[in-house]
């Protein structure tokens, strides 16, 4: 079977779009799964590979500020933790 001409210049947008759509998909994983890290890296990646793409860009937005207070909050109880630990 020989790749019709139309096939052959769509494979490589084709490619990237479907390892955009799966990086996207594997940054909502992880989100939900609690590891921000490896979401934001990939969701980084996936604007990177398409900066138009709404959702690669807007999910990092909200994951940043969840990520800061999250962050936030397991400061502020290892704190609590130092601080009665010398009590």
């Amino acid at each position: 079977m020989q790749p019709t001409e139309t096939s052959f210049i769509e494979a490589p947008y084709l490619a990237k779009q479907n390892k955009i759509m799966g990086l996207v998909s594997q940054g909502k994983k992880e989100l939900e799964q609690g590891d921000f890290s490896k979401a934001l890296s990939d969701l980084n990646i996936a604007a990177q590979l398409d900066p138009k793409n709404i959702e690669a860009i807007e999910l990092p937005k909200r994951l940043s500020g969840e990520t800061t207070v999250q962050r936030a909050q397991v400061d502020f109880k290892a704190g609590v933790s130092i601080g009665n630990f010398g009590q």
